[in-house]
């Protein structure tokens, strides 16, 4: 019994570590884009329709030196993605760059209304406004999917922050190269500012409370080992 509990407590500290390996200074706001001062990310993975059923994408800022991105919102529970920007399309001046995403409270679905990029018009998806995140796709590289939940992807590094400014939406800000490239030969790296969208009607998800259940976690492990001592000794 005792070595079991050993075990378990081991495995927790190890995934406690490695949660914890995945943070990194992550930048402010304005210093991505300006006008938004010392804004910090939310640390939450996912967004909900906050304001009746649509979503108005709009395209801030794109600087890619590779190749342009793919944007899209994906439901976590099936993957399904709704593709909203394609790597054709370029931050609008001087009309913006926009794509409504209506969606169905009764269906879950998901559906481009209206856009710049009238090739993605009547496009959907099974996505439920409860719960979506937000994902691009490296033009240039078949591996480099990049999902704002870090545990969706292939390095297990945040690529995706979500932002939340005084306003009804969020702003979302990717960085698109893998996290081995990251410091060394590009020290300015990551700087979050490959895609940056902002997105209108939603709201920040509540962050999964995953540090409070480590902690509850470890504090069970060691209560049980005590008991274990103490039952040895009576």
């Amino acid at each position: 019994m005792k070595k079991l509990l050993v075990f378990l407590c081991a495995m927790l500290l190890v995934f406690g570590m490695a949660i914890s390996a995945r943070a990194y200074p992550y930048p402010y706001l304005d210093e991505i884009i300006a006008g938004e001062d010392h804004i910090q990310p939310t640390g939450s993975d996912y967004v909900y329709l906050s304001d009746g059923n649509t979503a108005m994408a709009t395209l801030l800022l794109e600087s890619n030196e590779w190749a342009n991105d793919t944007f899209a919102i994906y439901d976590p529970s099936t993957l399904a993605i709704l593709v909203v920007f394609e790597p054709r399309d370029e931050p609008g001046s001087p009309d913006p760059t926009q794509t409504e995403v209506t969606f169905n409270l009764v269906d879950g679905t998901a559906k481009i209304t209206s856009s710049t990029n009238v090739g993605l018009v009547d496009t959907w998806a099974y996505i439920s406004p409860a719960k979506f995140g937000f994902y691009i796709d490296v033009s240039n590289s078949p591996i480099d999917e990049w999902y704002t939940d870090a545990l969706l992807n292939s390095d297990s590094a945040e690529h995706g922050l979500i932002y939340d400014p005084v306003g009804s939406g969020v702003i979302v800000a990717f960085e698109d190269m893998p996290s081995d490239l990251w410091g060394g030969n590009i020290p300015d790296q990551p700087d979050y500012n490959d895609m940056v969208v902002e997105v209108g009607n939603v709201a920040p998800h509540t962050p999964e409370p995953a540090t409070m259940l480590l902690f509850g976690s470890g504090l069970v492990c060691l209560v049980a080992l005590g008991r274990t001592k103490f039952f040895k000794k009576a």
